[in-house]
């Protein structure tokens, strides 16, 4: 994700959806009807509509949404690519520099998973807080949907590949802020080491120093007010935004959007 720069049109209701947006089929590859229709069968029982696809990741009503199928292969840690037999979605809009990808697939257990592979905002176009704006929309449907479907089909994680404020993208910062969780010593053996250390300065407290002794992920760091020390010393990463609506990264994400003055 690039440095956080929003999405949609502010004042906008949280509530608005893209009931507007093609028909149930419109968006798929004609090429790939019977393809994609078996296997939307097996994600999600049935076949989602375009709108259904397009609230799900929380795209704009005006956006242009395609859909395709098939093996991917994903860099979903740090040991290599898996090979997924996916629901590839590609979102256009104006506000974007490059097209919104994601691909909704099960996992080795048989959960269903949502990877957000590569969405990158057009500065000049978009409104502030694009990107985090674009996030909270889509969880937000994503917590719907789970609700109205038999638990087979539910999604249960919106999984990324986050880069470093050292590379071409700030994603393992703000990725962090906005929920996306880590085990800390996944991320990095000696992190915690690195974190206990810069908390022993004066200037942070007793009661934080005793925090990050405890923190144990990302969500922890976050929640005891560690963000400073983050944007300071974040790393490259693979995490897990838990669709649990009682999770901490529902609770994160939400913390951030009200926090900020986000209009969804």
């Amino acid at each position: 994700m690039a440095e956080d720069a929003g999405l949609g049109v502010e004042g906008s209701s949280p509530d608005k959806t893209n009931d507007k947006s093609k028909g149930a089929k419109d968006c798929y590859d004609e090429k790939q009807a019977i393809e994609c229709a078996a296997l939307s069968d097996e994600l999600f029982g049935r076949q989602l509509t375009c709108p259904e696809l397009a609230n799900l990741v929380g795209a704009y009503p005006d956006a242009e949404i395609k859909a395709n199928c098939g093996v991917r292969y994903l860099r979903l840690n740090r040991y290599g690519y898996s090979k997924v037999d996916g629901l590839n979605i590609v979102v256009r809009h104006q506000f974007y520099e490059t097209p919104q990808l994601r691909v909704i697939f099960r996992d080795s257990g048989g959960r269903l998973i949502l990877y957000n592979e590569m969405f990158v905002v057009n500065k000049q176009e978009a409104p502030p807080h694009t990107g985090s704006r674009v996030l909270a929309r889509s969880v937000n449907q994503l917590l719907r949907y789970n609700s109205k479907v038999d638990a087979r089909y539910r999604i249960r994680l919106v999984k990324v590949h986050a880069f470093s404020r050292s590379d071409a993208f700030n994603g393992a910062y703000t990725w962090a802020r906005l929920g996306y969780n880590a085990r800390l010593a996944d991320i990095d053996a000696n992190l915690r080491v690195t974190l206990l250390e810069a908390v022993q300065d004066a200037e942070y407290s007793a009661e934080l120093q005793a925090a990050i002794a405890e923190a144990r992920t990302l969500n922890d760091l976050i929640l005891i007010g560690g963000a400073e020390l983050w944007r300071k010393y974040n790393q490259e990463f693979w995490g897990e935004l838990d669709l649990n609506p009682d999770s901490d990264s529902v609770a994160i994400l939400h913390r951030y959007i009200s926090t900020k003055g986000i209009v969804l």
